[in-house]
């Protein structure tokens, strides 16, 4: 299919749209269309529900950037839907779609953790100042049970973690935390089984904490142990947006549990599977009648994983 012959609405970009269609990537044509028709991801989203499609504006975000795409039946069904509101034909963007993210059993090889944040630099930094190098051991699984507030911040986090030495002499670990409201707000970290903590290292301006714990024992090549650790926060911080996990290495097990407050409910909330090399998947998960979302990630290889929140507007 030329640009040619596809129809599209006029408009200023409406030159980029056409050739956007004919040859070019989902996320370029979907921002595209949306610039042409004058439209907000706010009113999209409204259009889109009033449709029958309820989709957030997180996902639209997501899908206009690349960061992940429709590949569900009910995001194909939005997807559908979408078009005709951007003045589009039945199947001008869901050509454009690439594979779907392989799902399965993976065994990829470890990942530099600095590569594993945006902005790796500052807590390559920290690292560096520890001298306590990341590699030697590896999580085998992990759960996360977080607390969130009244306000929609973080309050408590409790953290249990089995881990595996990959060389002998392993005798300490790192607990990184970074703080995705910029509020400088950062946990105080305290063990309670395992191990103890030694040295803190911060860097407030980008959100990072460090904290070096040594183990109980000193573990040998495959020996393992379990620690178990607790996050503390001050009260008072901002509403949190995502409550998530970075992995250097491949892991067979995550657990993520968060609990609200009663009274200070997201509006919804979304998995984020962001393995490293493929593209990042979202998914809308529920929460419970007891206030909590959680889920278990399985077979995990290094990447990205976790729970986001979209807070109601009037919040």
């Amino acid at each position: 299919m030329t640009p040619e012959e596809i129809e599209v609405p006029a408009g200023p970009v409406s030159d980029k749209l056409a050739a956007a269609l004919g040859s070019g990537s989902f996320p370029e044509a979907l921002q595209l269309a949306v610039a042409n028709q004058g439209l907000t991801l706010d009113r999209l989203q409204d259009r889109l529900a009033k449709a029958g499609h309820p989709v957030s504006t997180t996902i639209l975000s997501y899908w206009s950037h690349g960061r992940s795409q429709p590949e569900r039946d009910a995001s194909l069904a939005a997807l559908a839907a979408l078009e005709p509101i951007l003045g589009l034909k039945v199947g001008s963007l869901s050509r454009l779609l690439g594979k779907p993210r392989p799902r399965g059993r993976t065994t990829n090889a470890a990942v530099p953790t600095t590569i594993l944040w945006a902005d790796g630099d500052p807590l390559d930094r920290v690292l560096a100042e520890l001298d306590c190098p990341y590699d030697g051991r590896r999580t085998l699984s992990l759960h996360d049970r977080y607390r969130v507030d009244e306000f929609g911040a973080e309050a408590y986090c409790r953290i249990s973690s089995v881990i595996e030495a990959t060389r002998d002499g392993v005798d300490r670990i790192l607990a990184i935390y970074h703080d995705d409201t910029a509020s400088g707000r950062l946990p105080h970290v305290t063990p309670t089984s395992g191990a103890r903590v030694g040295r803190l290292r911060r860097d407030s301006d980008a959100g990072f904490t460090v904290t070096e714990m040594h183990l109980d024992e000193v573990l040998q090549r495959g020996h393992r142990t379990c620690v178990e650790y607790e996050l503390h926060f001050e009260p008072g911080g901002e509403r949190t947006l995502t409550c998530e996990r970075h992995f250097a290495h491949p892991v067979r097990q995550y657990v993520l549990e968060v609990e609200f407050a009663p009274h200070r409910l997201p509006a919804r909330c979304y998995l984020r599977h962001a393995p490293v090399g493929s593209i990042e998947t979202v998914e809308e998960v529920r929460i419970t009648a007891a206030h909590v979302v959680r889920h278990i990630f399985l077979d995990l290889k290094p990447g990205l994983y976790g729970i986001e929140f979209e807070w109601p507007r009037q919040g």
